[in-house]
């Protein structure tokens, strides 16, 4: 496959200091929830798993990231395409390199995001140290220091006398250690983190505008509202790849029923899962954009055919097919 540029989240580049402290701390964290992960599993051996669980456990490795797949588009151990490709980590730090233009097809690509700004940044990252220990320990991490909760003079060698073993047991503290809707919400506050690093861009080829917005959340798109330049950047798109396989959380109400004001296509790629089949897409979502007039090209449920417009080639691929605006001169 020839390559000519690989386009990845700033958060990759092994030369940028904020780079290697997020990407360090989600992937510390991503390692330890996936080791208390699998530890809960391990302990319902024979039993059903809680749903919970195996839902932290699945955010948990989606946000360790493919190294292998990392390897190759950034070109380093001894991995890459079938020629040498260049590598952009976006958005640059210099403001006019986030207009990309590619002369010989009349394309210009608009960087958008993730935000490099300080505040938007500690949203990257896990939440603080000190309140992760036990992650950071389960990760095998040397360093990560549990706090004792008494102080020294409180800590009882040997076994305890009288009614406190009995009172030990009533506090249940296994149960915190391995309360499973706390191991959900930390990898779902994990998952949020990781999706709002994703490349945020509009690709404009010759007056046609494209939206793709990867898996950003509502972190990344109040960054992206917060510029009057980027909001009519998405005021005429004929095309916008929706975000995170149509969940709840990354396509903001007001961008379909507000700032999208243009009909357009919006592709949902996603592969259908028991777990998820309820949820994903998120219905209001679909029906919210089909009633502002935009067709939603879906991989389970192939729209009718258009023709000159769009074409369904059996459940393999849709094909659309987009022209020019008309520009007319004053």
């Amino acid at each position: 496959m020839l390559v000519d540029e690989v386009w990845v989240p700033f958060v990759e580049d092994p030369n940028d200091a904020d780079a290697r402290r997020i990407r360090g701390g989600q992937t510390d964290a991503a390692n330890g929830l996936l080791a208390l992960g699998e530890r809960r599993v391990a302990e319902f051996a024979g039993r059903a798993v809680p749903t919970g669980v195996l839902q932290a456990r699945m955010f948990a490795l989606n946000a360790q990231g493919n190294a292998g797949a990392t390897d190759r588009l950034l070109g380093r151990n001894q991995l890459g395409f079938a020629a040498p490709h260049r590598v952009r980590f976006l958005p640059s730090k210099q403001e006019a390199e986030n207009r990309i233009a590619v002369d010989r097809v009349g394309l210009v690509a608009h960087v958008l995001g993730p935000s490099r700004d300080i505040n938007f940044l500690k949203r990257m990252d896990p939440p603080a140290q000190q309140s992760w220990p036990l992650v950071r320990a389960a990760a095998g991490d040397t360093d990560a220091t549990l706090t004792p909760l008494f102080h020294p003079r409180y800590i009882v060698s040997g076994p305890l006398p009288g009614r406190l073993p009995e009172a030990k047991a009533d506090l249940a503290l296994q149960k915190l250690v391995h309360d499973d809707d706390r191991l959900l919400r930390a990898a779902a506050i994990l998952e949020n983190a990781v999706n709002n690093t994703s490349v945020f861009f509009v690709l404009d080829i010759s007056g046609t505008r494209l939206l793709f917005p990867g898996d950003a959340q509502q972190g990344a798109w109040d960054y992206v509202f917060s510029d009057a330049s980027n909001v009519e950047l998405l005021a005429d798109l004929a095309f916008y790849k929706v975000g995170h396989h149509g969940s709840h959380n990354a396509t903001p109400r007001r961008f379909v029923e507000k700032d999208w004001q243009t009909a357009g296509y919006a592709m949902v790629p996603f592969g259908p899962v028991q777990r998820w089949v309820k949820t994903i897409p998120k219905k209001s979502l679909v029906e919210s954009l089909e009633s502002h007039h935009h067709m939603v090209v879906r991989a389970d449920q192939p729209p009718d055919a258009v023709p000159g417009r769009l074409a369904v080639h059996g459940d393999i691929w849709t094909e659309v097919t987009l022209t020019a605006p008309n520009h007319h001169q004053e």
